[in-house]
């Protein structure tokens, strides 16, 4: 489905933009660390963070998404006939988890493959207690970007479709 596919292209996205990172860390520390000062975990919480920041509207889309999709399944799986006048809420918690799961289970997965530009611990978790903050305040911004950029991409590949 098309939802499906959206959600692979902005995970797909949100690796590009650790991996680019990782590029970037590699270089800095080949390069510019051997004659700057500055600590290795402030470089890992600045590129970390930046990377976080910059996967945030393509995280908080697929986020959507994947709430969408949840939704859908719920009301497929789930059974009026099952909880009654609670149908709703139970249904809700349901989509609710998928979603906030799958998404968790995501920013794992490419936390994972991008572990050697993780800050320690102590500074992870305050880094994500940060991108959560920023996340909630930036919520109708990063949605506006995101869908602005989806429909320039569109507007690019149709563009290319008709010029073929």
């Amino acid at each position: 489905s098309i939802c499906a596919m959206q959600i692979l292209v902005n995970c797909a996205l949100v690796l590009a933009v650790f991996l680019a990172g990782a590029f970037l860390a590699a270089t800095i520390e080949q390069h510019i660390a051997p004659t700057w000062s500055g600590s290795e975990q402030l470089r890992r919480i600045i590129i970390c963070g930046v990377a976080l920041l910059l996967s945030m509207p393509f995280l908080i889309a697929a986020y959507r998404k994947l709430k969408a999709l949840s939704m859908i399944f719920t009301e497929m799986w789930i059974q009026e006939t099952w909880f009654g006048r609670h149908t709703y809420n139970v249904r809700r918690v349901i989509f609710e988890s998928m979603s906030i799961a799958t998404i968790l289970t995501i920013m794992a997965f490419i936390l994972s493959i991008n572990q050697h530009i993780l800050p320690e611990g102590k500074f992870l978790g305050a880094l994500l207690l940060v991108a959560l903050i920023s996340a909630k305040l930036l919520w109708q911004p990063c949605i506006l970007l995101q869908s602005w950029l989806q429909i320039k991409l569109f507007s690019v590949l149709e563009e290319n479709d008709h010029s073929t």
